[in-house]
């Protein structure tokens, strides 16, 4: 099993999806994530605390 893990610093493009896409984790841990974070073929799980108006403290 591949675990990767980011802090995203609270940003999201399509150009993070690509990278994140291209390491062929099966899973991610991701750390300051936007609401509208998602990868295809992936389920979210965020913190239901928030550190910020549209930010997670985290996400897998």
């Amino acid at each position: 099993m591949r675990v990767g893990t980011w802090n995203l610093e609270g940003r999201w493009s399509e150009a993070h999806r690509e990278l994140l896409a291209a390491q062929e984790c099966d899973v991610w841990l991701l750390t300051e994530v936007r609401d509208d974070t998602s990868l295809p073929g992936f389920g979210s799980h965020f913190t239901v605390a928030r550190m910020g108006e549209r930010r997670h403290w985290a996400g897998v």
